[in-house]
């Protein structure tokens, strides 16, 4: 039987008929070629696959599973025992005797992905914790009786001054972002990767956030708020004032 070997680029060469031995070294070596140029093709698949883990697929799987395993329960009415929160925001300014002039949900999306505790840390305190809005409460993955709620603040415009009228508003932070954020403070094996491609997994989950929620029955209760943290100074962005901004480009005459 004769046996070919051939390296890229070059003529086909009759190895087995200078002996056995160098016939053993052809092939030897013609297995080593194949192994080598299959460790590249798996090499490009791999890089292929880091890729697409460098940002991407983690910022839109975090979007997805933000929302269909919290916002899809809280926004919209399920027509049967939750109202959806624009009904929940009504009920709540009859029973405080109180305005919230834009009813909607904010939703924080901060570059850093931190988001304190209370909002009045963001907002050199200007934003105030009032009452929550009412629960929705669910049987959920074998936890009974969970317990989903709003938090509604009072903005403060003109820093507590006598007189002064706060302004309502429903937010929170998307705490998905918090959980990245959390991530990134720790030493694992993929925590490199993440911090290196902060940026693009935030930017990925608020594109992929922002196309759920223009579902019909999200999209007028709910704005999401996505921001740099610092601004060209270094100074943090104040929270309320931002807030504030967004109120008036929709409920000017609550000024």
């Amino acid at each position: 039987m004769i046996f070919y070997y051939s390296n890229v680029g070059n003529p086909v060469v009759q190895v087995w008929q200078h002996g056995p031995a160098v016939g053993f070294f052809g092939l030897a070596a013609a297995f080593f070629l194949s192994c080598m140029l299959n460790m590249n093709e798996n090499k490009l698949t791999d890089d292929e696959s880091i890729q697409e883990v460098e940002g991407i697929d983690y910022g839109r799987g975090m979007a997805y599973s933000y929302y269909y395993g919290y916002l899809r329960f809280v926004l919209p009415s399920d027509g049967i025992n939750n109202p959806g929160i624009r009904s929940k925001i009504e009920m709540y300014e009859a029973s405080e005797n109180v305005t919230i002039p834009v009813k909607k949900l904010f939703i924080l999306i901060p570059e850093s992905g931190y988001i304190p505790p209370d909002l009045s840390e963001a907002s050199n305190y200007r934003l105030e914790g009032a009452k929550s809005l009412q629960s929705e409460i669910r049987d959920r993955a074998g936890t009974k009786r969970r317990d989903y709620k709003n938090t509604v603040y009072k903005i403060h415009p003109n820093n507590y001054e006598p007189g002064h009228r706060p302004v309502y508003i429903v937010v929170e932070g998307a705490t998905p972002m918090l959980t990245l954020y959390e991530i990134l403070q720790h030493n694992h094996e993929q925590t490199a990767t993440y911090r290196r491609n902060k940026k693009q997994i935030v930017a990925s989950f608020y594109e992929t956030l922002a196309k759920l929620v223009s579902d019909p029955s999200c999209r007028n209760v709910v704005e999401l708020v996505y921001y740099q943290d610092d601004d060209d100074t270094g100074n943090r962005i104040n929270v309320a004032e931002m807030l504030l901004d967004r109120i008036r480009q929709q409920a000017l005459q609550s000024f």
